[in-house]
C-alpha cells in the first residue's frame, strides 16, 4: 500500500481559498460610503430620525385637520357616484383645505423617505442589505434597492388621487379612477413601510433594542453551559504527509454499523508492522449515518481527555470490537432509545414541538383572516355585507331603502371593478409596447406589464373574489350540511378530513418513500385546512353578528393570536426544530466519555470540545459533509450547494469557496436563534437530518412545506460565510426570526443574499462524502469509499451520483471498474469492492477503492447464510432505527468484509 500510495501521480501545490469578501461596491455606493467614515455614525442615525419625524407628524395633522374622523377614507372610497357626489355637497368648503394639507404631507414624503432609504441602506443598515449589481447574482432581485422607487410610487399615486378628487367633483366618471389610485397608494405606502422599517427604524433603533433584547434574554443563555475550549499541542501534518483520504457514506444506523467494521479493519497495522491506513489517512469525510461514527471517533480521541484506548504510532485503536466504545455502541444501538426519558422524551418533545409550530401557522392565519373579514365588511369593498349596499349614510334620507341580501351582480360594481380592470388594460399595453422593443428594453417592458397584471389579480381578489367565496362557499356548506348541521358544522367537518389527510401523509412521509407522487401532496393538503381556518374566522368576522361566531369576530382574536406569534419569536429557531431531541439520541449512543463499566457514560454537553479545539488533534482531519439548501438548481445541477465542517474552517461550495474558520464562526444567542457553540455532535445532527424541509435530491415537493408547518425537521438554519462580514457589529448582526419559518414553509432558501443558510443533511446533495472529500488541498493520492447509502441492488445510484457532480462541480473525471461489483443475472456479484482512477482537472491522478455493502461470492460463508435466511439484509431501510443485536453484529462483519476486500484489492493494483 505503501509503494502504492508513493508512485501516485504529484499533487500540485495547494491553491489559495476564497475568503469572505466585504460587500463589492459601485461608483454610488463608495461614495456614500466614504461619507459614512467621514461623518460620526451616531451624528447620521440622530439625523434620520429627526428627518423620518416630518414626515410622520405630518401625517398626523392632516389626520387632525380632517373635518371628521374617516373623512379621507369616506372621500376616496365613496362606493358610488352618488354618495360621492352626496359627500361633496356636504363637505366642499372644507375638501380643498384638507388637498392642501395632504399635499404637505405628500411633499415631505417625497423629499424625505426615498433619500432616506437610499443613503440609510449604505450607512445604517446591515450588510446583507446592501446589496449592489457588482455582487448580486444577475437574477437576483434587490428587494431593499427598489425601495426608494416604491416610495417614490406611493407619493406618485397619492398625487394622482388628489387630482382625481379636485376633479371629481365636477366630472363623476372619475370616481372609479380615483379609487383605483387610493388603492395603488395603500399598497404602495405600505410596502415601502417595509423599507422604512428595514432600512431606517431598525437599524437606526438597533444599537440600542439588540443588546436590550439579549440582555432580558441573556439568563436562558446562563442556563445552558459553555464548552471547554481545549487545544492540542501535535502539529499539523506537513505537505510530505501520505495524502490518504477515507470516505464513509450516510445511510442511518446501517451507514454507522458498516463504518463501524469496515474502519476496524483499515485501521489494523500492516503485518510488517507499519502503520494501518486509518493511521497514515490525512482524511476522513463522513456523510449522515458515516457522521454518526466519524463523529464518535473525533469526539472520542478529544484533546485532553480521551476515551482508552490510546492511539498508537501504527493503529488508533478505538474501533477494535473488543474495546470499550465499540461495545458501548453496540448496546446503545436503538440510538432513539438513548437520552434523557429514552424514546418516550423523544416523543413527548416531538409533541411540543410540533403544537407550537403548528399553533404559530394557525395563528399567523387567524390574523390574516380576522384581517381579511374587516377588509371585506369595510368601506373599500362591501360596506354592507353580506347585504346589499343600497344606500350611502351620506346620501340624503329619500335616497335610503331597505337592503336586501347581496346578489352575485352586487359584486362586480364600478368600485370593485375598475381599479383591476384599468390595471389589466394598462399592463396588456405594456406588453404590447414591450414586444415592439428588443434587447434589455424588452426585457423591462415584460416585467412592468408581468407586475400590473401580478397587482390587477390581486386587486380581483380583493374586491371580488374574497367577497364571493365568503358569500358562496357559506351558502355551498349550509347546503350540503346534513339535517340538523349548519356550514359552520360543515366546515368543521371538512377541517376533519382535511386534518386526517395530513396525518395520513405525514405518516406515509416519514415511514415510506415508496409513494412519492402522493407524498408530494402534503403541503397541499396542509394549506387546504389553513386556508378553511382561515377563511372560517373571516367568514366570522365580515358578517358582523348574522352568525354565531362571537368569539371569532371579538377583537381578541388576532390579540391572542398574536401573542402567539410572539412567543414563537421569543424562542431561538434551533430550539424549535427536532435538532436538539436527534442530537442528543445520536449524543448519547456516539459521544462518550471515559467510565469504569460497559456501556460507558456519555459525554456532557458541557464537556464536549468545540470544532476549533481539533486543530492539529492525533488521526485523520474530519470533515463533515451537509447540504446547504437553494432554492432552484445550483452549479451541480442539485438544488443545494456543499457546506463543510471541519477543525480549521467551515466552508460553503458556491461558485467559490466562502470560507469561515472554525473557532471565529458565530456564535449565538437565546434571542439571535442559533447555537452558541458549534461542536461535533451538533453538525453530525445536521448531516444527518435526513427529512428537513428542504430535502434536496430526495424533496417530497409541498409534504416539505407540511414538515415545516408541523416542526418535524431536523434542519437548521446557521451563519452564512458568504455574509460573514454581516456578523461582525454586535449591535446589527442578523437574527433567525419568524421570517426564516415562513421561508422553510414556502421553500425560499437564497444562499447568495440570505445572512443565514438552511443546513441539513450531506445525503440531499451527495450521500458519499466522495466530492468534498475530492476537494481538498493537497489533492488526495488515495481515495477509499465506504458505500451502504441504500441503492436498489445493483444500481449503484449514489456512485453514478457523485461521479457525475464531481465532474460538473470540479472538472474531475472518475473511471471505475464496474465488471467486478454488477449484478449478475443470476447468483451473486463477484465482489464487493472495486478500483478505479480520478483524474483531477490539472491532470494528475488518484487511485480509487470503493466499497459497496453487498454480499458476493467472496463474502464469508456466514454473511452469505444470514443473507440467504434474511431477504432485507443488508438492505435495511434507513426508517428503520432499531437493529437487533444479530442485525448489527452482520453489518459489522460486512463492513469488515469490505475492509479486507479494500484492503486487498490495492495489493493487486499495479503501482502508478
Amino acid at each position: 500500500m505503501r509503494l502504492l500510495v508513493e508512485n501516485i501521480a504529484t499533487i500540485p501545490p495547494r491553491p489559495a481559498v476564497a475568503q469572505s469578501p466585504a460587500c463589492g461596491e459601485n461608483g454610488r455606493v463608495e461614495a456614500l460610503h466614504q461619507l459614512a467614515v467621514r461623518l460620526d455614525k451616531k451624528w447620521f442615525r440622530a439625523t434620520a430620525g429627526l428627518l423620518l419625524l416630518f414626515p410622520i407628524v405630518a401625517l398626523v395633522w392632516v389626520d387632525r385637520s380632517a373635518p371628521d374622523p374617516g373623512f379621507h377614507q369616506r372621500l376616496v372610497f365613496p362606493g358610488s357616484r352618488v354618495a360621492y357626489a352626496a359627500f361633496v355637497a356636504r363637505w366642499g368648503n372644507e375638501l380643498t383645505a384638507a388637498m392642501w394639507h395632504d399635499a404637505v404631507f405628500i411633499l415631505l414624503w417625497l423629499l424625505i423617505v426615498p433619500a432616506l432609504l437610499v443613503v440609510c441602506r449604505v450607512v445604517l443598515a446591515p450588510v446583507h442589505r446592501r446589496e449592489t449589481p457588482a455582487n448580486r447574482p444577475r437574477s437576483s432581485f434587490d428587494l431593499w434597492a427598489a425601495m426608494p422607487f416604491v416610495a417614490c410610487a406611493a407619493g406618485a399615486f397619492d398625487i394622482c388621487e388628489d387630482v382625481c378628487v379636485l376633479v371629481a367633483r365636477h366630472h363623476p366618471w372619475c370616481v372609479p379612477v380615483m379609487t383605483t389610485f387610493a388603492l395603488l397608494k395603500f399598497l404602495a405606502y405600505g410596502v415601502s413601510m417595509i423599507g422604512v422599517f428595514g432600512l431606517v427604524v431598525g437599524p437606526w433603533a438597533a444599537p440600542a433594542l439588540r443588546p436590550l433584547l439579549r440582555w432580558t434574554f441573556s439568563w436562558f443563555d446562563k442556563l445552558a453551559h459553555h464548552h471547554p475550549d481545549v487545544h492540542p499541542t501535535t502539529s499539523l501534518p506537513e505537505d510530505g504527509h501520505e495524502t490518504i483520504g477515507i470516505a464513509v457514506s450516510g445511510g442511518g444506523i446501517r451507514s454507522a454499523s458498516v463504518a463501524l467494521g469496515a474502519l476496524g479493519v483499515i485501521d489494523r497495522p500492516s503485518t510488517n508492522g507499519s502503520p494501518s491506513v486509518f493511521a497514515r489517512a490525512r482524511w476522513l469525510s463522513a456523510v449522515s449515518g458515516g457522521a454518526y461514527t466519524a463523529g464518535g471517533w473525533r469526539v472520542a480521541r478529544r484533546p485532553g481527555d480521551p476515551v482508552a484506548p490510546s492511539p498508537t504510532p501504527t493503529s488508533d485503536g478505538l474501533f477494535e470490537t473488543t474495546g470499550d466504545w465499540f461495545r458501548s455502541i453496540q448496546s446503545r444501538r436503538r440510538y432513539l432509545d438513548n437520552g434523557v426519558l429514552s424514546l418516550f422524551g423523544g416523543i413527548v418533545n416531538v409533541v411540543v414541538r410540533t403544537a407550537i409550530a403548528a399553533g404559530t401557522v394557525l395563528a399567523v392565519a387567524a390574523i390574516g383572516g380576522w384581517f381579511t373579514g374587516r377588509l371585506v365588511h369595510s368601506r373599500v369593498v362591501q360596506p354592507c355585507f353580506p347585504q346589499r349596499c343600497v344606500g350611502h349614510p351620506t346620501a340624503p334620507t329619500s335616497k335610503m331603502t331597505t337592503p336586501s341580501a347581496l346578489k352575485f351582480g352586487d359584486l362586480f360594481r364600478q368600485s370593485t371593478v375598475v381599479p383591476w380592470a384599468l390595471l389589466l388594460s394598462f399592463g396588456a399595453v405594456v406588453c404590447v409596447v414591450a414586444l415592439c422593443l428588443r434587447g434589455d428594453a424588452r426585457t423591462a417592458g415584460m416585467n412592468a406589464a408581468l407586475a400590473c397584471a401580478g397587482i390587477a389579480v390581486g386587486l380581483f381578489l380583493i374586491l371580488v373574489g374574497v367577497p364571493a367565496s365568503i358569500l358562496y362557499v357559506h351558502k355551498v356548506l349550509g347546503f350540503v350540511a346534513p339535517a340538523g348541521y349548519n356550514a359552520t358544522d360543515s366546515a368543521t367537518g371538512f377541517g376533519a378530513v382535511i386534518v386526517a389527510a395530513v396525518a395520513t401523509s405525514l405518516r406515509r412521509a416519514l415511514v415510506s418513500e415508496a409513494k412519492k407522487r402522493w407524498l408530494r401532496l402534503g403541503g397541499a393538503l396542509m394549506a387546504l385546512g389553513v386556508f378553511l381556518w382561515a377563511g372560517k374566522v373571516a367568514d366570522a368576522v365580515a358578517r358582523h353578528g348574522t352568525t354565531g361566531h362571537s368569539r371569532l369576530q371579538s377583537g381578541w382574536t388576532p390579540v391572542l393570536a398574536l401573542i402567539v406569534v410572539v412567543f414563537y419569536e421569543c424562542i431561538p429557531a434551533h430550539r424549535l426544530t427536532l435538532g436538539g431531541v436527534y442530537r442528543k439520541r445520536l449524543a448519547a449512543t456516539f459521544t462518550l466519555a471515559n467510565g469504569t463499566t460497559i456501556p460507558l457514560p456519555a459525554l456532557a454537553y458541557d464537556q464536549e470540545p468545540m470544532w476549533a479545539s481539533y486543530v492539529g488533534a492525533d488521526g485523520p482531519e474530519l470533515v463533515i459533509a451537509a447540504t446547504a439548501h437553494a432554492t432552484g438548481n445550483q452549479i451541480g445541477g442539485v438544488a443545494g450547494l456543499g457546506f463543510t465542517f471541519s477543525a480549521e474552517q467551515f466552508v460553503l461550495y458556491d461558485a467559490q469557496a466562502w470560507v469561515s474558520p472554525a473557532a471565529a464562526f458565530p456564535s449565538g444567542s437565546w434571542w439571535e436563534g442559533y447555537p452558541r457553540g458549534w461542536i461535533v455532535s451538533r453538525t453530525v445532527a445536521l448531516s444527518g437530518a435526513a427529512f428537513a424541509s428542504a430535502m434536496g435530491r430526495q424533496g417530497l415537493g409541498t409534504t416539505n412545506a407540511l414538515l415545516a408547518g408541523l416542526g418535524l425537521r431536523l434542519g437548521s438554519w446557521i451563519p452564512n460565510p458568504r455574509w460573514s462580514v454581516a456578523f461582525n457589529d454586535d449591535s446589527r448582526r442578523p437574527r433567525v426570526h419568524l421570517g426564516y419559518f415562513a421561508k422553510e414553509i414556502f421553500g425560499i432558501y437564497r444562499p447568495t443574499t440570505d445572512p443565514f443558510l438552511y443546513v441539513a443533511d450531506g445525503g440531499h446533495r451527495e450521500n458519499l462524502g466522495l466530492v468534498e472529500l475530492l476537494r481538498q488541498h493537497p489533492r488526495p493520492r488515495v481515495v477509499l469509499v465506504i458505500d451502504a447509502s441504500g441503492d436498489t441492488p445493483g444500481t449503484f445510484t449514489t456512485l453514478h451520483e457523485a461521479i457525475e457532480l464531481a465532474s460538473v462541480e470540479l472538472g474531475i473525471h472518475i473511471e471505475i471498474d464496474w465488471q467486478r461489483i454488477e449484478h449478475p443475472a443470476r447468483g451473486l456479484p463477484g465482489d464487493c469492492a472495486t478500483s478505479g482512477v480520478v483524474t483531477f482537472e490539472d491532470g494528475t491522478r488518484a487511485l480509487l477503492l470503493f466499497a459497496h455493502y453487498q454480499v458476493c461470492e467472496l463474502s464469508p460463508a456466514a454473511l452469505k447464510q444470514f443473507a440467504a435466511q434474511h431477504k432485507n439484509f443488508p438492505n435495511y431501510s434507513t426508517g428503520d432505527q432499531f437493529l437487533t443485536q444479530e442485525e448489527f453484529d452482520h453489518l459489522v462483519a460486512l463492513g469488515e468484509h469490505m475492509g479486507e476486500r479494500m484492503l486487498a484489492l490495492a495489493s493487486e493494483v499495479e503501482p502508478g
